[in-house]
């Protein structure tokens, strides 16, 4: 799925050509009706309360959106796999910044467009979503807080780093280190990639347990998620991936003389349909602790670990 630095880019795209306008009309694109989307309301309810409000405000939680509507309900959107929205006949100046470079949305998955007017201009967005696997939600309220779902969700990385480590510290239990991070209630914004890119800096193996931690090794792991998430905001594009979809490649900590011993392997999680890609040599290829240490994390790459901008994106 778009990962937390995606969203926030969209975000703020969203809030720029959508607060203040009114929607006025829902269309249905392709042959896959957008209704699929739909989780907790009917067609009808949906189209009554959102054509015809005026968008007040865009928020982000972790990886969903909310559409506040004068109407007095919130849109809620969760992208998961493949979903994005996209401006229709986008001018280039905003066409770059909405591509969602982790997976490819073309133009023959799109299966909802948003038209909306304010004053004399009238825009159209699209949504696109291949695997038609996100959701649709509608809650009465004006605040994200109000939705029941996202009342209780975790703290967000991008919008406060230094309670979201606060929190990783004092956790106990017994589930794998993927599952924990990739836990939207325990702290929030955290994917598939920056968990596996996270865990390699770390040298630990994702689905080792996490009460195997210690508290030294805890630290590492919170000092390399601030490190990726900071890349991720930085970097458009995943030239820097280590070992994330780099299956049978070196890892990049390898060595040319090493390349046949760091091969990057992939394995499914355990119970779920994500998997993990990981470096047997660097962090073990069985259950368990680490084959090493995570010493040779570099302080001096660390720098978004006390530099993260801390105001909400």
């Amino acid at each position: 799925m778009p990962e937390i630095s995606e969203v926030a880019r969209i975000r703020k795209q969203l809030d720029e050509h959508w607060v203040g306008k009114k929607v006025i009309a829902l269309s249905e694109v392709g042959p896959v009706s957008y209704t699929k989307f739909l989780k907790n309301v009917t067609v009808e309810e949906f189209r009554k309360r959102v054509i015809g409000s005026t968008v007040l405000r865009v928020y982000r939680i972790g990886k969903h959106l909310i559409f506040i509507l004068s109407s007095g309900y919130m849109w809620r959107v969760h992208f998961n796999s493949t979903g994005w929205f996209k401006p229709n006949n986008p001018s280039p100046e905003i066409a770059d910044l909405t591509k969602n470079f982790l997976h490819t949305t073309t133009d023959s998955s799109t299966r909802l467009r948003v038209t909306l007017q304010g004053g004399d201009q009238t825009i159209e967005w699209n949504y696109v979503d291949g695997r038609t696997w996100s959701g649709f939600w509608l809650n009465k309220g004006k605040n994200p807080d109000d939705d029941p779902y996202l009342a209780n969700y975790g703290i967000d990385w991008l919008n406060d780093p230094e309670s979201a480590s606060a929190i990783l510290l004092s956790h106990r239990g017994n589930r794998s280190i993927k599952d924990v991070l990739c836990d939207q209630h325990i702290t929030s914004g955290l994917g598939n990639y920056l968990v596996c890119e996270a865990c390699f800096l770390a040298k630990v193996h994702p689905h080792s347990r996490w009460q195997t931690l210690t508290p030294a090794t805890i630290a590492f792991l919170i000092h390399a998620i601030l490190q990726v998430v900071g890349e991720s905001v930085k970097n458009e594009t995943h030239d820097h991936w280590r070992v994330f979809k780099r299956f049978n490649k070196p890892c990049t900590l390898a060595k040319i003389s090493e390349n046949k011993t760091h091969r990057v392997q992939y394995v499914k999680d355990p119970g779920g349909q994500r998997g993990s890609y990981f470096c047997p040599t660097c962090q073990g290829d069985v259950l368990g602790t680490p084959v090493r240490p995570p010493d040779t994390l570099d302080p001096e790459r660390l720098y978004e670990a006390n530099k993260m901008d801390s105001k909400p994106i």
